[in-house]
């Protein structure tokens, strides 16, 4: 019994059971002068602390029997997996109603991990995870088939599939092709529904195509890599004491490939410590280090000219919009019919600023006005081609500068927010529309639920199947997630033991 509230003790606290060498006997007199793992270390300290049954069983037993071998954590584990998945599995059976949710990525071992989590109605619409599945053919057929299988084999009853959460990857999404298309044949009841989170990522992701957009958040991007030096951030840190000693940040935030919906904080940091990069910039350009010292000038040009300075507090001002409507889709009581309503409100606003273009834009050209001329000196409208056929200039007409970037720039990212947005989010709402005559949106608690969150998972298959464990099985490594991530599901020694003895054994557990 000790060994197995250790062992689950690990499990839940996320901690590595084994150490560099964790075999051989287990001699309490001593301390090994080697790190043995925590399984062993909590074993030792829990005998030395008076657990005389524990000592008398690791003094006594036989080296065949004494139970801490990495093979008997194994079983111990896939025995807490199987009592932690069936408590799972028998609610979703009882709730006669559930959704499949599904994301994948690869591990450190380069496993390719379908991440299978489902929702289902209880007291309120719940969501729990439910296997890491390994997979190595990623057709559309291929993965409803891994699905479909992974379900039955965890003892829940198909027939009750009605809903689908996926992303819009082909292999998934694909009307004729996808995994969902496929497993709707099967369950014609089990709809799809992109998620609402990867819709506005996606919608983000597409309207930051315009040219003087893109190029910008490529800059503050490299500006992040170049400050990422210590020397070079020790620069940063005295002009941030020096320039923005109100400000509470003190480094630039790393832009992140996939979730567009952040990079609004990494842009706001930008703008707010934009007067101590600047000075930072000029100083290292100084070097004797001719590699940093032409980096730090290339990236000063081009922070200081007039058309990064306007585009990087356009982009502020437009992802700001969207930022409630991105914490909304995290939350932990986002529904379909609130979400949408929050989109309408950022559509709406998109609207506002569109039919008051000139003195939305006005606004955000005079606050950057100021900086722009100490910098530059007097803007000026950039040099047009006088080639009609050129299609590598911006030959956009204007009286002025301030007109020629708000038509180059605000104008252009602001219309493919809008497109964008609606477009990610039509199909929801026709998904809403088909509802609507059943139920009572608004007055429904049922219909409060968690966002498609399998994603999450991932960040714990990350810390247990680390690059000191790349090597970590899936029956061990789904043992530990569940323990780690079902905190709130209650696992006993007993549950465990029992299961245990159900393999056939040289010697018997006693219950």
């Amino acid at each position: 019994m000790p060994i197995i509230e250790t062992t689950i003790l690990c499990g839940r606290q996320g901690l590595a059971l084994r150490g560099h060498r964790d075999f051989g006997s287990f001699e309490l007199s001593e301390t090994p002068p080697h790190n043995e793992g925590n399984f062993r270390a909590l074993l030792r300290f829990r005998a030395n602390a008076g657990d005389s049954a524990l000592t008398e069983h690791l003094m006594s037993s036989g080296k065949n029997a004494t139970y801490i071998s990495w093979k008997t954590q194994n079983e111990i584990l896939s025995a807490c997996n199987t009592v932690l998945l069936k408590k799972i599995v028998d609610r979703v059976n009882e709730a006669k109603c559930f959704s499949v949710l599904k994301d994948e990525t690869a591990d450190i071992s380069g496993t390719e991990q379908f991440s299978l989590a489902v929702r289902f109605v209880e007291d309120d619409v719940v969501e729990e995870f439910l296997q890491f599945v390994p997979v190595v053919n990623t057709s559309g057929r291929n993965l409803a088939e891994t699905i479909l299988h992974s379900l039955s084999a965890f003892g829940i009853e198909i027939k009750y599939l009605r809903g689908q959460g996926y992303d819009g990857a082909s292999s998934m999404a694909g009307k004729f092709q996808g995994a969902q298309a496929y497993i709707n044949q099967q369950h014609a009841t089990a709809l799809y529904v992109h998620c609402g989170s990867h819709c506005l990522n996606l919608a983000i992701s597409d309207s930051c195509d315009v040219p003087e957009v893109r190029n910008c958040l490529s800059v503050v991007a490299k500006l992040h890599d170049f400050f990422n030096t210590p020397k070079r951030h020790h620069v940063m840190v005295n002009n941030i004491e020096v320039h923005c000693s109100e400000r509470k940040k003190t480094r630039l935030q790393q832009m992140c490939a996939t979730r567009w919906v952040e990079r609004h904080n990494y842009v706001n940091v930008l703008v707010e410590l934009m007067d101590a990069v600047i000075p930072s910039l000029e100083e290292i350009s100084l070097w004797s280090d001719k590699d940093t010292s032409s980096k730090a000038d290339m990236l000063h040009t081009k922070v200081c000219s007039p058309s990064f300075l306007i585009t990087i507090h356009v982009v502020n001002h437009l992802f700001g919009v969207t930022k409630n409507l991105s914490e909304y889709l995290q939350s932990a009581n986002m529904n379909l019919q609130k979400a949408l309503k929050h989109v309408d409100s950022v559509l709406q606003v998109l609207q506002d600023y569109s039919l008051s273009a000139d003195s939305e834009f006005k606004a955000i050209y005079e606050k950057v006005f100021k900086k722009v001329s100490e910098l530059c000196g007097e803007i000026k409208i950039p040099r047009c081609s006088s080639n009609k056929r050129s299609q590598y200039r911006c030959n956009i007409p204007a009286e002025n500068p301030e007109e020629y970037y708000r038509r180059s720039i605000f104008l252009p990212f602001l219309a493919s927010m809008q497109s964008q947005i609606k477009l990610r989010f039509t199909k929801h709402s026709d998904i809403l529309n088909k509802f609507s005559c059943l139920m009572a949106y608004q007055e429904d608690p049922r219909n409060e639920a968690f966002l498609h969150s399998s994603e999450r998972s991932f960040s714990t298959m990350k810390r247990l199947k680390s690059y000191l464990r790349n090597t970590m099985g899936n029956e061990r490594l789904n043992g530990l997630a569940l323990l780690n991530i079902h905190r709130h599901l209650s696992v006993s020694c007993e549950e465990v033991l029992q299961e245990l003895t159900k393999k056939p054994r040289r010697l018997d557990f006693v219950l």
